[in-house]
């Protein structure tokens, strides 16, 4: 948040016009997240709020949760109902590009409207469109760059149908300027490790051990990004497919584990020191949920909203990096009409880990 106000800050300074109004309209939108909280106003899930601050929770000098025996029957009880399905594009493969940067087309002809950027003068509020519509601003092209990867929805032969990355845009690329690829290993234990997803701060998203090991609570507050994102490894991605306006927040009560929800099913969840983690670099605590039990965790679960055999039609989707991290491949709304016919729903019980 400090960065994100020292940015609008600067733009403030050096900008007019156009690039003011854009300030403001940011300035506003970063004090109501701020706003958001520190209103203790607000209605309690008290179900959650008791879970979480039951006898589940983690030693104050230890700061890390542990479960008895008893409590990891009581754990797999109250946990089986939260068991998350998800639900996310079909894939076809996986390609790298092997060119130094390549048009993303509208449909599979080189002759095709391909996407552009278009931005705001002075300013960094930019969108995407066709090069046929009629827009006003700053225009670039979009092009996917060498040694690039991208997951495939069809292969035709000649053209290859994917997701352009983050935008969550579906276009076609040239087969014969990609290779066939493969994705590094993504296991829980590197989502135990911090990671960068949204924004600039670290995160220790992943479960590593029990009933949960392979799903991941991510907080997508970035730039242009907000919410909190419930997933789990499948087929080697990290699938988020639960996700709900808010954000998490670090507290002064080190025992402290609570959920709580404002105007419009915004999301608040506020975690001690017993259940975070501090990056120097940033000078910066996180969620680290590895700390959590399963307890703890299917009541976040359930108090998000997700709840099973109902998946979302929308979500991000993360890979490794060859150099171990992470990073967003693609996001995805199934309502889209280029994505009809690839929606693929697989059941929590063929999940494995």
């Amino acid at each position: 948040m400090k960065k994100t106000l020292l940015s609008l800050l600067v733009l403030a300074a050096v900008g007019t016009g156009s690039a003011q109004a854009q300030f403001f309209k940011k300035l506003d939108k970063a004090f109501n997240k701020v706003e958001k909280g520190l209103d203790k106003v607000g209605k309690t899930l008290d179900e959650v709020d008791k879970a979480l601050k039951g006898e589940d929770t983690a030693p104050q000098n230890s700061g890390t949760a542990t479960t008895s025996a008893a409590q990891n029957g009581q754990a797999a009880q109250q946990a089986e109902p939260a068991d998350l399905d998800i639900r996310a594009p079909r894939f076809a493969g996986l390609v790298r590009v092997n060119a130094q940067s390549l048009k993303v087309r509208k449909q599979p002809s080189t002759s095709a409207p391909y996407l552009i950027r278009v931005c705001e003068p002075e300013s960094d509020a930019c969108d995407f469109c066709w090069s046929n519509e009629r827009v006003s601003g700053d225009k670039s092209i979009v092009t996917v760059d060498q040694d690039e990867r991208y997951l495939v929805l069809e292969d035709n032969g000649e053209w290859c149908k994917i997701i352009y990355g983050e935008s969550g845009i579906v276009g076609y690329i040239s087969k014969k300027f990609t290779e066939p690829d493969n994705l590094p290993a993504l296991t829980p234990e590197m989502l135990a490790q911090p990671q960068f997803y949204m924004g600039d701060m670290p995160q220790v998203a992943g479960v590593v051990k029990g009933q949960y090991r392979g799903y991941a609570l991510v907080d997508l507050s970035g730039w242009e990004t907000s919410g909190l994102a419930l997933g789990r490894i499948v087929s080697n991605l990290l699938v988020l497919n639960y996700i709900q306006e808010g954000y998490s927040n670090s507290t002064e009560t080190p025992d402290e584990l609570s959920l709580k929800t404002e105007e419009m099913d915004y999301f608040t969840l506020n975690y001690g020191k017993n259940y975070s983690g501090y990056d120097p670099d940033m000078d910066s605590h996180y969620l680290d949920m590895t700390k959590l039990s399963e307890t703890q965790f299917a009541k976040l679960i359930s108090g998000l909203g997700a709840k099973p055999g109902k998946p979302t039609d929308r979500g991000y989707i993360f890979a490794a990096t060859d150099q171990g991290g992470v990073y967003c491949i693609a996001s995805y709304d199934l309502s889209n009409p280029e994505l009809a016919g690839h929606a693929l729903t697989i059941p929590s019980s063929q999940i494995k880990q």
